[in-house]
């Protein structure tokens, strides 16, 4: 086995020479001790063992559940009701999906002219304050007026500062 020191310095020449030594690697020094197992062969019994794991592996997969869960299938909550099985076995037909677009279309009108109920409450709370706006203004300005003449009767009219 030879040592070999490792150069310093990596721009031609000879370079100096490290202190610490470098052993090359060598596969076989270790080969068959007690810190290395011997290479694996692939033997008869080994490839049988790998079949049968990939046989179980794919039986276990067929058994397994499905990813694609149902809603029957899995556990419902107190909002969400149980789905019946005869309504799963129920089939879709030109009637039944009309019948059901007439229910939801009859819920929406609904929702719609409770929303139109509530949109013209607030249009008219909104002309009541508009209205009651318009009459303070008013009154405001009556006492502007009334203020100003007092002011002029005193003598002395402060000026209004523009804020």
């Amino acid at each position: 086995m030879t040592i070999e020191y490792a150069k310093r310095g990596g721009r031609g020449g000879r370079g100096g020479r490290d202190p610490r030594r470098r052993r090359q690697p060598n596969p076989e020094a270790g080969a068959f001790t007690s810190a290395v197992p011997p290479p694996r062969t692939r033997t008869r019994t080994r490839l049988q063992a790998e079949k049968e794991k990939e046989k179980e592996a794919e039986e276990q997969d067929r058994e397994s559940p499905s990813l694609f869960v149902t809603r029957s299938d899995r556990s419902y909550t107190d909002t969400e009701p149980p789905v019946r099985t005869e309504d799963l076995e129920k089939e879709l037909t030109l009637e039944s999906l009309q019948a059901e677009m007439k229910a939801e279309l009859k819920a929406l009108r609904k929702i719609l002219s409770k929303q139109k109920e509530a949109y013209g409450k607030l249009e008219k709370r909104a002309e009541k304050l508009e209205a009651a706006n318009r009459i303070l203004a008013g009154a405001n300005e009556v006492l502007r007026g009334e203020v100003q003449l007092l002011w002029e009767r005193v003598g002395e009219f402060p000026q209004e500062s523009e804020d």
